[in-house]
């Protein structure tokens, strides 16, 4: 035999020797492992799902509640800016301090001061040319000023003496000696007899 073929030989003889007594550094995996790994990959799937979820859920109510408290900041600031922060009864206007109501009908001037008058209010009356110009769009309207206690001096329903007036060139006239009741006329007041049917204003104070 010669000398490498000894060799070789004692090379397999060792190399058997040591796998059969020195154990394997990475053994496959046993069954049981196995199953318990895919459940603990399992287990941490589901619960990054659900922190995900939750995660969504989060930011989704922090948007909701932040248009919302936009929403109402911004209806705050309109109500203000506006100044309708006191709404006037359904059907009636705001405007200034007062909310109006103006008719759709006709009736005598006394009949339409008692409209207003059952309900908490009574016929215009007209403190400055602002509120007078707000009304010019307005059809000819009976307002709160007579002079049927006294001819030639006017006053408001609320027993204060007419101290501006805005009549139309030539009014009041008191044509037939009869005409003790006004309206507002988009080119200024006129005296008209009470019994006249015409649409009215009523006003109240807001609340």
């Amino acid at each position: 035999m010669e000398m490498s073929d000894v060799i070789y030989a004692n090379v397999e003889r060792v190399r058997n020797i040591k796998s059969r007594t020195t154990p394997d550094q990475n053994p496959p995996n046993s069954p049981g492992e196995q199953h318990t790994g895919r459940r603990t990959y399992r287990l941490t799937a589901v619960c990054l799902g659900i922190l995900t979820v939750l995660q969504l859920n989060i930011i989704t109510a922090l948007c909701f509640y932040s248009q919302r408290d936009q929403l109402q900041s911004d209806y705050r600031s309109v109500i203000a800016e506006k100044g309708l922060g006191h709404l006037c009864p359904p059907g009636w206007i705001k405007f200034s301090s007062s909310c109006y109501y103006v008719s759709r009908e006709r009736k005598t001037w006394s009949d339409s001061r008692q409209y207003c008058r059952d309900r908490d209010a009574d016929l215009v009356i007209i403190n400055d040319k602002e509120e007078r110009m707000y009304f010019t769009v307005f059809r000819i309207l009976w307002i709160g000023l007579t002079d049927s206690n006294e001819e030639g001096t006017w006053k408001w329903v609320d027993g204060t003496t007419l101290i501006t007036g805005y009549w139309r060139s030539g009014e009041p006239n008191n044509v037939g000696s009869g005409e003790d009741c006004a309206v507002m006329h988009p080119e200024g007041w006129n005296d008209l007899p009470c019994t006249n049917k015409a649409y009215w204003v009523c006003e109240k104070p807001a609340p």
